[in-house]
């Protein structure tokens, strides 16, 4: 805590060093905010006077803001999205690969976690919005502002819109009712056990009841010579 208040207070210039710098001083700084957070948690049962209790609150937000801070400048230096760059990471089961302009290596990460922080810096440098939403709303409740909070902003928003997009496109109906099932269950049967051509010679009883079995056989087909499906329906 007090190596990156020291930092804060000190560097004035920070944000203008190389992500190389960079990268080892936000570690330092998320243990820092980490540290702040305990301590304001337990703010109210400790023995400290009021004037102390709301300094400390103060550091602890200063110092959260001042991460975010370097992880918006760490943002803006990475490259574009690796996976959509073609250097991507792979952890050591071979799921990333390709070290090549990503988050910094401090204190021995291995390639999945340099990737999740690359990504955690980008959604906080483009997304300005939501860490100023988050620094506000913690300043509000008397909490610290942090990198999860930010994240967890952004993909509530995303979320939010995908599920309104959604509630816009029609909801694809079933494959085939249980009716229509049973009607086209029923054509194909009598296609099957129907002769594909009538018999040479016909009584003349017999062959007006045939006309008269065809007759209500077109009449009940008669929609599906229509030129649309909506005119079946109506």
């Amino acid at each position: 805590m007090d190596v990156f208040k020291e930092l804060m207070v000190r560097e004035p210039g920070l944000l203008a060093r190389p992500i190389e710098e960079l990268a080892p001083i936000s570690f330092v700084g998320a243990a820092a905010v980490s540290a702040y957070r305990s301590i304001v948690s337990k703010l109210a049962d400790l023995p400290m006077t009021e004037k102390q209790k709301a300094k400390t609150l103060r550091d602890g937000q200063d110092a959260g803001e001042m991460l975010l801070a370097i992880e918006t400048r760490i943002g803006e230096l990475l490259p574009v999205d690796g996976r959509a760059a073609g250097t991507h990471l792979q952890d050591d089961s071979g799921k990333f690969e390709g070290s090549e302009q990503v988050y910094p290596q401090v204190f021995g990460e291995t390639n999945q976690q340099r990737y999740k922080k690359a990504q955690t810096a980008r959604t906080i440098a483009n997304n300005p919005e939501a860490v100023a939403a988050v620094i506000e709303e913690a300043k509000a409740n008397e909490d610290i502002p942090t990198k999860t909070a930010v994240v967890n902003l952004v993909r509530a928003h995303a979320e939010h819109k995908r599920r309104k997009e959604a509630e816009g496109k029609p909801k694809p109906s079933l494959v085939m009712t249980l009716e229509q099932t049973k009607y086209i269950n029923t054509l194909e049967g009598v296609i099957e056990d129907l002769p594909k051509l009538p018999p040479k010679d016909w009584t003349d009883k017999a062959f007006t009841h045939a006309r008269g079995l065809w007759r209500i056989i077109f009449s009940r087909g008669e929609l599906f010579n229509e030129s649309s499906r909506g005119s079946i329906s109506e």
